[in-house]
């Protein structure tokens, strides 16, 4: 499909500039002197016809171009959610396997009676389950799924995970694979951070809230701050501090999407951690 539009494109272009080739050649090589006023006449009736088809045309392909990328959008967005469940997958079936192992070491507790040691190994046990299985619900399956593959993530590496939702963003304006590539980056970046950071305290809060006229969400994260000459280039493209490894798009795509529908981002840091901060407006 993409072929297919990508030859219409090339073949309007061409078009335009024969029209634009047959008008420079009637009116200046040419010169209207030449012709009678009925020959003249009908020249002129022929390029106007064929610049209001033209324009049709256009309009016609910029609607088609509109709506092929709309698709190709949400074939991501499917994509990115089979991979988040495809993950979560993963991770349930990992704990299913270790499962057995775990029902081993608490018989062998049980039998040497060593009540505090089972006790701790069950609490543990079961507090990595309730946060593998962490329920996320924003009103939106995509953030959702979005949420529990990079909570499952952040566990994996031994990151601490809090999440407060007080929101309901099934009517929220912008488009879910833009909220997608928001949040995603921008937890992804508080993970990078959290495993520079003191090993002793590595967490992550995402609070998702919202107000009468506002969608507020907060992602914060108690790892390496934000160095204070590096705050204002933060949102800039192609800057980074992950040199090879980092390509400095993800935060300049969030900050272009969160102002393409009129929201903001601000962002805070010091030694007790880094807060980004975004917000949208409902009306």
């Amino acid at each position: 499909m993409r072929n297919k539009n990508l030859i219409a494109v090339i073949a309007y272009d061409v078009s335009q500039l024969l029209l634009l080739g047959i008008f420079i050649y009637y009116n200046f090589v040419i010169g209207r002197e030449k012709f009678t006023p009925v020959v003249e006449y009908q020249m002129n009736m022929a390029l106007g016809i064929l610049i209001i088809l033209l324009s049709i045309l256009g309009i016609y392909m910029n609607r088609r171009i509109f709506e092929v990328f709309k698709i190709e959008k949400e074939y991501e967005i499917q994509q990115i959610n089979l991979k988040n469940i495809y993950a979560l997958n993963n991770l349930q079936r990992s704990q299913r396997h270790d499962f057995l192992n775990h029902l081993h070491v608490i018989h062998h507790l049980a039998e040497t009676e060593e009540s505090k040691a089972l006790k701790n190994y069950v609490e543990r046990i079961y507090q990595e389950v309730y946060d593998a299985n962490m329920k996320v619900n924003t009103g939106l399956l995509e953030v959702d799924a979005l949420l529990q593959s990079k909570f499952s993530m952040a566990k994996i590496k031994g990151i601490a995970i809090e999440m407060i939702n007080e929101a309901n963003l099934k009517d929220i304006k912008i488009e879910s694979w833009k909220l997608i590539s928001i949040l995603g980056n921008i937890i992804d970046n508080a993970i990078d951070a959290c495993m520079e950071g003191d090993k002793e305290n590595r967490k992550i809060v995402v609070e998702l809230k919202e107000t009468k006229f506002k969608y507020l969400f907060y992602i914060k994260n108690t790892g390496a701050p934000i160095l204070q000459e590096n705050m204002e280039k933060i949102f800039l493209a192609g800057f980074t501090t992950k040199g090879e490894k980092g390509q400095g798009l993800g935060l300049s795509i969030c900050k272009k999407y969160i102002e393409e529908n009129d929201g903001k981002i601000e962002v805070n840091s010091n030694n007790n951690g880094t807060i980004f901060t975004v917000e949208f407006y409902k009306f």
